[in-house]
């Protein structure tokens, strides 16, 4: 199974966690919204960690990949 929330790191050393935008298919990080920037790696994964849990919960009670975990518009999302 994909995760939703992924870490993709740049060149400068961040990470940036995104939300990907398919569920069925691996795409490219350009289409992918982003989420939130981190320099510290253990952030990072936490946060991506707890979005993907939070997302399963939301999965199993309204189905799946229907809602997002960290909807657009929540505070600190970059897109």
């Amino acid at each position: 199974m994909i995760e939703r929330y992924y870490i993709q790191y740049l060149s400068d050393g961040t990470l940036l966690v995104r939300e990907r935008k398919y569920e069925q298919e691996i795409t490219h990080p350009e289409e992918d919204r982003r989420i939130r920037l981190f320099h510290r790696s253990e952030d990072a994964h936490f946060y991506a960690s707890a979005a993907n849990r939070l997302q399963e919960r939301l999965d199993g009670r309204y189905g799946h990949w229907v809602k997002h975990a960290l909807p657009p518009g929540h505070p600190g999302i970059i897109d």
